[in-house]
């Protein structure tokens, strides 16, 4: 995970937290591996999986 995604991911469970709401941590693992980019989505329909 990029420092930037870290940083994002790290002030949203703040929010939440700060909101009054429990986290599910095994919902927000610290981990990342996906662009923002359709075409880097394992489940993109460019991808070329069509069922």
């Amino acid at each position: 995970m990029s420092g930037e995604a870290r940083a994002t991911r790290e002030r949203t469970l703040a929010a939440i937290t700060a909101a009054g709401y429990t986290v599910g941590e095994e919902l927000w693992p610290d981990l990342a591996n996906c662009s923002q980019c359709r075409a880097g989505c394992t489940d993109s329909p460019n991808s070329g999986k069509r069922q």
